[in-house]
């Protein structure tokens, strides 16, 4: 990244983002949680990624990423949208997926994850004078795998 680029973003979230949000804050267990906050304009955004910026337009129109937009109707692009475009950008680029194959990828990761929200809850909701062994966990795994099921796209 350009000295330039990366000078406009500092001043860019100056502007947008209150001191306390300016930097990548850690959560726990030391992972990095990324700003939502919309800060980047779709010039920074695409030379950030080394994409056209026509690029960010289209995966916009295939409904794959949905920037902030100002009054004035201008695209912004928090941390968390670059996040998710280096994801569309390995799949479309390394792996060869299209952009029908994409949405469909990040859909089941979306499902997956509230499944995964959904097991937590359950877990939690579970009696404490009821202890769960890790044999019954491993068995109660493997029910929601084979209950699970990726549903079948009709045309």
């Amino acid at each position: 990244m350009s000295h330039v680029l990366a000078r406009s973003c500092v001043a860019l979230r100056r502007l947008v983002l209150p001191s306390s949000k300016r930097h990548l804050n850690s959560g726990e267990g030391g992972e990095r949680q990324v700003d939502n906050q919309p800060v980047l304009m779709i010039r920074q955004m695409a030379q950030i990624l080394n994409v056209h910026p026509q690029t960010l337009r289209l995966y916009e129109r295939h409904g794959l990423i949905t920037p902030a937009r100002t009054q004035g109707h201008t695209r912004l692009y928090s941390w968390q949208d670059v996040q998710s475009m280096r994801t569309i950008l390995h799949l479309t680029r390394d792996l060869g997926v299209n952009l029908a194959g994409v949405d469909i990828i990040l859909s089941m990761q979306r499902k997956i994850a509230a499944l995964q929200q959904d097991i937590a809850a359950l877990q939690q909701a579970l009696p404490l004078e009821y202890p769960v062994t890790g044999a019954q966990r491993a068995l109660t795994k493997a029910a929601v795998r084979t209950l699970v099921r990726i549903p079948r796209h009709s045309p």
